[in-house]
C-alpha cells in the first residue's frame, strides 16, 4: 500500500504502509528514509517488499515535492534528495515498494 497523498503519519503510514518497519517505538525518520544509524537509532524492515524509503519502487502524488505523477520509478537524484538532511516527510507520498522488484529497483 502506497503512502497517502495528505495527512501522512510517520509509523502508520510510512512506517507500517511503506516500509513495513519493524520497530513500534523510538521511531527516526532519518532512519526510516535512509535505513542507516541515525542518533543510535537504526530499523529493520520486514519481508521482501520493504525496506527505507529511498529504496522505495514507485512514488509521487500531486503533494510530492519530488514528483506530482503516482507510480513514477525513483531515479537516482530522487534517492539522493531523500537520503539527504533535512528529511521531508512529503518525499515518501506515493511510496512503495513492489514485489519482485528488489531495493529501489
Amino acid at each position: 500500500m502506497a503512502v497517502s497523498n495528505t495527512n501522512v503519519a510517520l509509523r502508520s503510514e510510512i512506517g507500517n504502509d511503506g516500509c513495513k518497519v519493524v520497530q513500534t517505538t523510538n521511531i527516526s525518520l532519518g532512519s526510516l528514509m535512509t535505513g542507516g544509524n541515525v542518533g543510535g537509532i537504526q530499523h529493520t524492515f520486514a519481508g521482501q517488499t520493504s525496506g527505507p524509503v529511498q529504496d522505495f519502487e514507485k512514488f509521487g502524488g500531486s503533494n510530492n515535492p519530488l514528483q506530482s505523477t503516482p507510480n513514477t520509478a525513483l531515479t537516482a537524484l530522487n534517492r539522493a534528495a531523500i537520503g539527504n538532511t533535512p528529511h521531508h516527510m512529503s518525499h515518501a507520498i506515493g511510496g512503495f515498494h513492489e514485489a519482485g522488484g528488489g531495493p529501489g529497483q
